[in-house]
This record gives C-alpha cells, structure tokens and sequence, in this order.
C-alpha cells in the first residue's frame, strides 16, 4: 500500500478510532489533523509540510483495524500532554 494510506491506517491508533466509516470520516479527520497540527505532519514535500488530505481519509472508508477506541476527551488529554506545550 502506497503512502498516505499506509501511515492513516497506523494512525488508528493516536487518533483513536478503529474503523473509517462514512458517518465517521470527517470526525477521523479532524482528528488526525489536529494531531498533525499539534506534534507535526508525516510527511514532506519539497522540506513543506504535506497534511493529509480529507479525500484521502474518504478513500479508506470500510477500513477497520483492532486500535483502541477513545473519546474525545481521552484523545484530546492524550494530544495535549504528548506535546511540548
């Protein structure tokens, strides 16, 4: 599997969410991007940062995986006290 989809599948993990569902996948990325916001994109382009995109969130819609589920409130503690804040 080729980057980004790859590393948004680990990314069930941090974000909290075990599956990317069509009702979910905003909430999923808005998590995600937060994330990247906070502590620093995956990637990049040029030495730019490269977010990952809405639409590829979209692309992996029926993905499941067996990360931990987690409210909003234990994802946001967790985002908060991993950065430098």
């Amino acid at each position: 599997m080729h980057e980004p989809f790859s590393t948004i599948i680990l990314c069930t993990m941090p974000v909290g969410m075990n599956e990317i569902t069509e009702e979910n996948h905003v909430q999923f990325f808005n998590r995600l991007n937060l994330i990247e916001k906070i502590q620093g994109t995956y990637f990049y382009r040029n030495r730019s940062p490269k977010y990952i995109t809405i639409k590829e969130v979209r692309r992996l819609i029926g993905l499941r995986t067996n990360a931990s589920k987690k409210t909003k409130g234990q994802f946001l503690k967790d985002v908060f006290s991993e950065s430098d804040l």
